[in-house]
């Protein structure tokens, strides 16, 4: 069973962190300095259990007048069950009943077709961010 919730509970956030580091630190070598910063303290945290067993996450902040998806992570081992696209969802969903309609993201260029098969369009040209790749995408299937 699939569930995704805002993080409401230190642990939760714990579990959020941990996931976080598993795949940007540990994994990309992002520097942990880097990764975790100022804003994960106004951020709405989504977690996803498969199986009751934290899995994935992401981080939604409003920026500017505008939503904005970021951190979204899949541990290694829950990969390929399509749990990204269901915290990346949700997360859009949380924005427009907050009343954003200008949704946005910075995403890992590498991903670039799996969010656009998520109804996101890129914008721009790609650039570096923590030594990774990135190109701006913006939602379109409001």
């Amino acid at each position: 069973m699939i569930t995704v919730k805002i993080a409401e509970t230190k642990e939760e956030l714990n579990a959020i962190f941990k996931i976080r580091e598993e795949v940007f630190i540990k994994g990309q070598g992002i520097s942990k300095e880097i990764e975790k910063d100022a804003f994960d303290k106004d951020a709405i945290h989504f977690i996803l259990y498969n199986e009751n067993k934290p899995a994935a996450c992401g981080r939604l902040r409003f920026v500017g007048g505008k939503a904005k998806l970021e951190r979204v992570a899949v541990l290694v081992e829950f990969r390929g069950k399509h749990l990204g696209q269901v915290v990346t969802k949700e997360m859009i969903k949380a924005a427009k009943e907050k009343g954003y309609n200008e949704i946005y993201m910075n995403a890992q260029y590498y991903l670039l077709d799996y969010y656009k098969k998520l109804g996101f369009k890129e914008v721009g040209k790609p650039f570096d961010d923590a030594g990774i790749k990135h190109i701006k995408m913006i939602y379109e299937k409001i």
